[in-house]
């Protein structure tokens, strides 16, 4: 078996790959966002972020195998939080001007499109790099947020 038979059959394994969660190219825009939980606040800031299957991605898929993956919002920062001001979790700014990642939109909301919503949000398969990220809200022990 050649290493593009290998690939081929890794890629199989995936019952959620990028078929099922994204594989249709988008353009991001410079400043796309992140959302995570502030227990993974300090693994963030020192090591980026690395595309895997975690809790919401994986109620998703129902349980089934996924590929890692890293989601974001295409829109600003009120398009992920929807104004509220209470949001319960950090929000990171990707600056994908600092980055080369292919983005695709996300289809796990494309069915928006239906109701006359543009999907904002968009999915990358490679890995972050701290020096893109930024911090851009922060939830505190109150569960507000503090800008920064």
């Amino acid at each position: 078996m050649n290493i593009i038979e290998i690939i081929k059959e890794e890629i199989k394994q995936f019952a959620w790959g990028k078929e099922k969660v994204g594989n249709k190219p988008v353009r991001p825009n410079r400043i796309v966002y992140h959302v995570s939980e502030p227990v993974n606040r300090k693994s963030i800031a020192q090591n980026g972020l690395e595309p895997r299957v975690g809790d919401s991605y994986s109620s998703w898929s129902g349980g089934a195998k996924a590929i890692p993956a890293i989601f974001a919002t295409n829109s600003d920062i009120n398009g992920v939080t929807g104004g509220i001001e209470n949001f319960r979790a950090d929000i990171w700014a990707i600056d994908t001007s600092k980055i080369r990642n292919e983005w695709f939109v996300d289809n796990h909301f494309i069915q928006f499109k239906e109701f006359g919503i543009e999907n904002p949000h968009i999915v990358t398969y490679e890995k972050i790099p701290q020096n893109a990220l930024s911090l851009a809200f922060r939830a505190n022990n109150k569960n507000n947020y503090k800008i920064l």
